[in-house]
């Protein structure tokens, strides 16, 4: 399997999770209200799986090996990817301040958690296309076997550091009970987008 074959898989358990929040963001603003509970463990899996799991492979590792083959950090396609996660932070931070105030009855706040939360899932759904169909195709075409190679095995240890099967299964689980009980709500599901691509280009 290539490393990029991985890193796409997981992007599907990620959008399970997006279409989850979606839905919590649409019900929040249609009844004025938020399950902190389950806003808190939408964020978890964000930062847990999106972010810890997924991410960190693609920073620490595919973007290290696509830099030895020619690409820049400063500049380009994984300039692009690296600002979209930074954003990415900020919004998943001001989704879980507004879950909070939430808890403390602040009447503001599930508007505020909506608004990040569609901010989000809109630009990582593009972020994930364009990952999907521009980055990882230009990574598979400058990338060796060996580096492929190396990436796999480099993915597992990184997993093993972050709590292993245990922890990937655990949030697979949260990700798919999240979306049993929201997706539905989500207005991406209603009204998908096209082919989803957004930008047809990494600049």
């Amino acid at each position: 399997m290539q490393a990029t074959e991985i890193l796409m898989q997981e992007h599907r358990i990620i959008e399970k999770a997006l279409a989850a929040l979606e839905g919590m963001a649409a019900l929040a603003v249609q009844e004025h209200r938020l399950n902190t509970e389950h806003g808190r463990q939408v964020v978890s899996f964000i930062r847990g799986y999106a972010d810890r799991f997924h991410h960190a492979k693609e920073e620490d590792l595919l973007f290290v090996e696509m830099e030895a083959a020619g690409f820049s950090r400063q500049g380009g396609p994984l300039a692009v990817m690296l600002h979209e996660h930074d954003v990415g932070r900020a919004l998943v931070g001001r989704m879980a301040g507004a879950i909070e105030q939430v808890a403390v009855g602040d009447p503001k706040a599930p508007h505020v958690f909506s608004d990040s939360a569609m901010q989000f899932a809109t630009m990582l759904r593009g972020h994930i296309q364009k990952e999907d169909n521009i980055l990882y195709p230009m990574a598979d075409d400058v990338l060796s076997q060996a580096s492929q190679d190396r990436l796999v095995a480099d993915f597992a240890k990184a997993e093993e550091a972050q709590g292993g099967k245990t922890a990937r299964d655990q949030f697979v689980s949260a990700a798919a009970l999240l979306a049993s009980l929201y997706a539905a709500l989500s207005p991406q599901q209603a009204h998908p987008r096209g082919d989803g691509l957004g930008c047809g280009h990494l600049c």
